[in-house]
């Protein structure tokens, strides 16, 4: 079995999303059921996640409409004829693994199919990822429509689940040299209202990643390695930090790791982890509580709670 690193193979290429043509018709020009074709031919219905309760809460909380592209994380696939197998998730821990939440959690009876279709979609992406790329652009651009129609401001989240470098992927687009995150920027800002910062935004492993003006991002903290958060300050990154607050419990209000002491914010309340990146200007943290398996009894959440503290996955508050 041969294992790829995904964000190397996209970074080291140029996809040419101009000339991307599904049954004859250009995929960037595709309507919704133009899409809903192609997904179908991959075996799922929707490329976007609309109601992940992650996303619901940043409409509820701040009043802002939230899409996002969920696919199998690491090494999960459904490709069993393919001795290639596709890591989306290069940098993640054991912990991280396998407390891997959108993975894990939701309702027993919609799991199969969610994960069934998030398999999907990673096999979309990983054996022809021009067309998928055209096809989340073009998704992308048709949410802003809808978006500016209703007087709704958008904001969208790349990596529910994997950890793809967006702003490092090279692509042709109307004729013009950019990157991914570039274009999902412009369609982002088309919805802006007032003046709400309305950046795209994601959690992630990689912390050597460079905060990005288009693209907000925090640093999850798995493990007990200091240095890896210390990097990631550097780099302008927020910090994700899971704590062993109890549900309905206050947060620590600051969290300090080596010389450093941040302010911590519950990222509990929303998903939108830029909402404080222009009043601070500066990292911080968005805290968040553990998160136990619905199936387990008292004595397998204290033993569940130990393991994750010892792993560093979680931190005492």
């Amino acid at each position: 079995m041969i294992k790829i690193d995904f964000n190397k193979q996209l970074t080291n290429n140029i996809y040419d999303l101009d000339n991307i043509v599904y049954n004859g018709i250009k995929v960037l020009s595709m309507n919704k059921a133009e899409l809903k074709r192609v997904f179908k031919d991959y075996n799922f219905t929707t490329l976007l996640s609309k109601s992940n309760p992650k996303l619901e809460k940043n409409k509820k909380e701040l009043n802002l409409y939230s899409i996002g592209l969920s696919i199998a994380p690491h090494v999960l696939n459904n490709n069993k004829n393919n001795n290639i197998i596709y890591d989306v998730c290069t940098n993640s821990t054991k912990s991280c693994r396998s407390n891997c939440v959108i993975w894990q959690a939701g309702n027993p009876a919609y799991i199969p199919a969610k994960r069934k279709a998030m398999l999907n979609r990673k096999n979309m992406f990983t054996s022809n990822p021009s067309l998928f790329m055209a096809c989340l652009i073009r998704s992308i651009e048709l949410e802003s429509y809808y978006s500016i129609k209703n007087k709704l401001i958008m904001t969208y989240r790349g990596n529910i689940s994997q950890d793809i470098k967006w702003e490092s992927i090279q692509v042709i687009y109307n004729n013009k040299s950019t990157t991914m995150i570039n274009i999902i920027d412009a369609f982002i800002q088309s919805t802006k209202l007032d003046n709400i910062d309305n950046v795209s935004y994601d959690y992630t492993k990689h912390y050597t990643r460079k905060q990005n003006k288009n693209y907000h991002l925090a640093y999850s903290v798995t493990d007990n390695d200091i240095n890896k958060s210390l990097i990631a300050i550097k780099n302008g990154l927020d910090l994700a930090i899971v704590f062993d607050t109890p549900r309905n419990k206050e947060l620590p209000k600051t969290y300090k790791l080596g010389n450093k002491v941040l302010q911590v914010f519950d990222g509990d309340k929303n998903d939108f982890i830029a909402e404080n990146r222009t009043k601070l200007n500066k990292p911080s943290i968005r805290g968040l509580r553990f998160k136990y398996k619905a199936s387990h009894n008292k004595a397998m959440r204290i033993k569940s709670l130990d393991n994750a503290i010892k792993q560093g996955f979680v931190k005492q508050a």
